[in-house]
């Protein structure tokens, strides 16, 4: 019941339909008036599992944002739902406060989906206070998605490191992607992930893992030997950094592997050619590679054994465009922009390196 449909139309499938289980009210933009009219209905079904109101709550309208939030939490809160999905809403803490009850109450909750909502800082305390407050004392929680919501802070990422380890027998996916993270906020953090024994898919894209923390990020990758999506992308690890990633790779502790994405973290020549002899040895059901932001390969032979181990495992094609690769070059510069050593040639060879990485040179040189 997604997408084109009427209003009229769902709800007179959802009143038709005893049994319903899921619902899905994704990308409706519903008014006060529309939710009233869905929770009336609601109120009858009584095995409602699975919800989904992304990009429901939308109008700039905050007031009315929250009496509809208010509205429709009242109804479902005794209803056994066990995923809810309120993505790309504009929430904020006001609109939170209404699903307090409903996150307290309901021992069902297995995935809780809230991408992009406008969280921020107070927002995330309320939220993550009330998944901690549940009455259910057990783990149950399967699925946490809080993605660009602007998490950092004092507060809220010891909440979280809280319900890490309150639900470390049951957590399989966890993602926090653009959430201004730092040094201040990741400790806990990454000590209640470590409790996760289970952990299956890992986004932890653009925030700040540099320093110390990635040792400590490293150290603890063994403890995920289900992992299959681990995206650390954009997450300002230098070049030297990056290895203990890289080497965490090598150990053979996380071989089930489908996607790795480390995107703009300096990875140099030598962090390329670990990464090939890893990926052969190690991550042989590794589909999906994205390096593209790192740095450019100076040696073609980087390129040629990464692509080489990908084909070695079956998946030729793994690795992204390598089409916004850095030049450090521009760092070794000196102020008239002429290289610090003098040498036109060393320039000249970069740049035919750069040449969207000189994919397109080492192809040929291959066909030759």
């Amino acid at each position: 019941m997604n997408g084109s449909p009427p209003l009229d139309e769902i709800i007179d499938n959802i009143s038709r339909l005893l049994e319903l289980e899921e619902i899905d009210l994704s990308l409706r933009n519903l008014s006060y008036d529309d939710i009233v009219r869905i929770t009336d209905i609601l109120r009858t079904k009584e095995n409602l599992q699975k919800l989904n109101l992304c990009c429901v709550f939308t109008t700039k309208n905050h007031d009315e944002i929250v009496s509809a939030v208010k509205k429709i939490f009242s109804v479902i809160e005794d209803k056994p739902i066990s995923e809810l999905n309120i993505s790309n809403n504009a929430l904020a803490p006001g609109a939170i406060k209404e699903m307090k009850k409903f996150l307290t109450q309901n021992v069902n909750l297995q995935s809780i989906i809230v991408d992009d909502t406008g969280l921020g800082k107070l927002g995330g305390e309320i939220l993550f206070e009330s998944i901690l407050n549940s009455k259910s004392q057990s783990s149950f929680l399967k699925t946490l998605s809080a993605r660009a919501n602007v998490l950092g802070s004092s507060r809220t990422t010891p909440l979280l490191g809280k319900i890490f380890i309150k639900h470390n027998t049951t957590l399989t996916k966890v993602c926090l992607s653009r959430n201004n993270l730092n040094f201040k906020h990741f400790p806990q953090l990454l000590k209640g992930l470590k409790s996760c024994r289970g952990l299956e898919f890992l986004d932890l894209e653009d925030n700040n893992l540099s320093g110390d923390l990635a040792s400590q990020f490293g150290s603890y990758m063994n403890k995920w030997s289900n992992l299959k999506h681990m995206n650390v992308s954009s997450c300002f690890f230098t070049s030297i950094q990056v290895n203990f990633v890289l080497n965490a790779l090598s150990k053979k502790s996380n071989t089930k592997l489908e996607f790795l994405g480390l995107q703009y973290n300096y990875i140099d020549d030598d962090g390329y050619l670990s990464l090939a002899d890893t990926i052969r040895k190690c991550l042989k059901d590794l589909t999906r590679l994205e390096l593209n932001g790192n740095m450019i390969m100076k040696q073609p032979k980087c390129y040629d054994k990464l692509k080489k181990s990908l084909k070695s495992i079956g998946h030729p094609d793994a690795l992204d465009d390598l089409n916004d690769m850095q030049n450090e070059s521009d760092d070794e510069s000196s102020d008239d922009g002429s290289p610090s050593d003098g040498s036109s040639s060393d320039d000249e060879s970069k740049k035919r390196k750069l040449d969207c990485l000189g994919v397109e040179k080492l192809e040929s040189k291959k066909k030759k």
